[in-house]
């Protein structure tokens, strides 16, 4: 629940919207605890709802123990020779699958969603419009109407 300067009151829910072609791939990350093994801590986030995942894993593992062997920040900055000979390395670049970014938190590679938001600067005015224009996306309807059904909301 949010309360402004001016005394409106919202609300905000950060929630997941999968996209129909996400949910095989999802499946297999959540089998894998939806964290790759690495050594040192990295995030891998999808560019696209979509990704081949076996394939996407491997490269990312590879990647990420290269960027290491190589004391790199991203796959990216290795050095052109060595993806000379790394196929599912470049493949995973040229393809732009995702983006792998080191982390701060324990070893290993947290995998994430591609994701979408808005600014608020951005968004219509009409907050109204705002919602009517979220009816379209799944799984929004739901949320609506948990919503709805909490006290002290209109």
């Amino acid at each position: 629940m949010l309360e402004w300067a001016n005394g409106n009151a919202g609300a905000l829910e950060v929630t997941m919207i999968t996209e129909p072609q996400s949910s095989a791939w999802q499946g297999m990350a959540m089998r894998d605890g939806w964290r790759w093994p690495a050594e040192t801590s990295w995030n891998f986030r999808a560019a696209s709802a979509s990704f081949p995942y076996k394939r996407t894993k491997r490269a990312a593992l590879r990647a990420v123990a290269l960027c290491d062997e190589w004391q790199v920040n991203e796959p990216a900055d290795l050095p052109e020779s060595v993806l000379a000979h790394e196929p599912d390395v470049s493949k995973f670049l040229a393809d732009n699958v995702g983006h792998l970014t080191r982390s701060p938190f324990p070893p290993g590679i947290t995998i994430y969603q591609s994701v979408s938001a808005e600014f608020v600067d951005a968004a219509p005015a009409d907050f109204t419009l705002v919602v009517e224009s979220w009816l379209s996306r799944p799984h929004i309807q739901p949320h609506l109407d948990k919503l709805h059904r909490t006290a002290d909301v209109s």
